[in-house]
């Protein structure tokens, strides 16, 4: 007859605790898909640049990357940074290339080069004409 109390009693004890244990239990899948993310970013960062410098005979480059996986667009971004230093006496204008790109569908968003004469600004469909505004327009992908 206790046996049959105390099967009656314990889910009614114990119930309230299970559920609050399973509420408790921290979601991890964002911050997992942000760690992959970021793993993906270096490979190809590492495959792309093969590390921060890179020279030839007519310039040196200096090169980064940041990644940033968004839960609201559900996709890993990428965002190349380089500046291209020429080597020439004649030519001393820097070459600042920014390229935001969702990597797993391998598509660019945004791309801003800035070399007199030559300017480049544009996110999507949206021309912009400075890196600033170029940096405000690529915020709503970077950050959350």
């Amino acid at each position: 007859m206790i046996r049959v109390a105390l099967r009656k009693i314990v889910p009614w004890v114990a119930g309230p605790f299970l559920i609050v244990a399973a509420h408790a239990q921290p979601d991890n899948a964002p911050y997992e898909l942000q760690e992959r993310c970021a793993r993906q970013a270096a490979q190809t960062f590492q495959k792309e640049w093969g590390g921060n410098a890179v020279s030839t005979n007519k310039a040196h480059v200096v090169a980064n990357y940041e990644s940033h996986y968004s839960p609201r667009f559900d996709k890993c971004f990428y965002l190349e940074i380089s500046t291209t230093v020429p080597r020439a006496a004649l030519d001393k204008t820097n070459f600042n290339t920014l390229r935001l790109y969702d990597l797993n569908e391998n598509k660019q968003y945004g791309t801003f080069i800035e070399a007199a004469p030559l300017h480049v600004c544009k996110v999507q469909d949206t021309p912009c004409s400075s890196e600033a505004e170029w940096r405000v327009l690529v915020k709503s992908f970077m950050e959350e």
